[in-house]
């Protein structure tokens, strides 16, 4: 069945509420691109000039490290929406790298036809600003609970974010590989002091591993245990807004 574009980006988190044909001035202009295990969107510094709707797939965002190494900073998959932050910047430009991480697929909208809809279509910029709203208020909660935690929290709290994000079931494997470089890279630190903290927890039992796939055993007693949070303003529960 062919994808209907409109109909994709109103389900989004961005535009929830709204109505496919709010989008109709868009279809013109959308695109249906695949990319490459390994293939970049972009590159930090180029001009932004696409909003990435996932179809299939997986897309990291990363930046390259003084030492020359790319480390990962976040990951989206089916369904989610990748390079919409700068649309309202007078002068949008990539701070990040953007890669595909397996196969995908997306629908390509260009961001200056997107910002011209929501200027024109001014009810579009409520669900908007709430959802940057939302993911402003995500990142302020992973930073606060960061300066309560030791690192093996703050891996077990990652592990639980990534385990919603990916809606895998208590008892199976997080639909990610995470090498320690990748899981370092979300977390800011350094591969050695994440595998020693990963250690901590493979060694209690809370987290299985199995080649590049983790599992948590106990997602709830994992989230009881490491979290200082209300889960009002849990970052794992907050990454089910997305």
């Amino acid at each position: 069945m062919p994808v209907d574009p409109c109909a994709e980006l109103a389900t989004t988190s961005l535009f929830k509420g709204a109505a496919p044909s709010d989008f109709e001035p868009l279809r013109p202009h959308v695109r249906l691109r695949t990319f490459s295990r390994g293939e970049y969107l972009w590159h930090a510094g180029d001009p932004a000039l696409a909003v990435h709707l996932i179809l299939a797939g997986e897309i990291t965002t990363a930046r390259v490290g003084p030492d020359g190494e790319e480390y990962v900073l976040e990951v989206y998959l089916a369904h989610d929406i990748v390079g919409q932050l700068p649309m309202l910047d007078d002068q949008p430009i990539r701070l990040l790298h953007a890669m595909a991480a397996a196969p995908t697929s997306c629908l390509v909208f260009p961001l200056v036809e997107l910002r011209r809809l929501v200027e024109a279509k001014p009810q579009l910029l409520l669900p908007l600003t709430a959802t940057y709203s939302q993911w402003i208020r995500l990142r302020d909660a992973q930073a606060s609970e960061g300066a309560f935690q030791n690192l093996a929290a703050r891996v077990a709290c990652k592990l639980l974010e990534l385990h919603v994000l990916t809606h895998t079931r208590a008892g199976d494997p997080i639909a990610l590989e995470l090498p320690q470089g990748r899981l370092a890279g979300m977390l800011g630190a350094s591969r050695e002091n994440v595998n020693r903290a990963l250690v901590r927890l493979l060694d209690r039992g809370e987290v299985v591993r199995s080649g590049r796939r983790l599992t948590i055993t106990d997602p709830d007693e994992l989230l009881r245990r490491y979290s200082w949070a209300a889960p009002s303003n849990n970052p794992v529960f907050l990454a089910r807004l997305r």
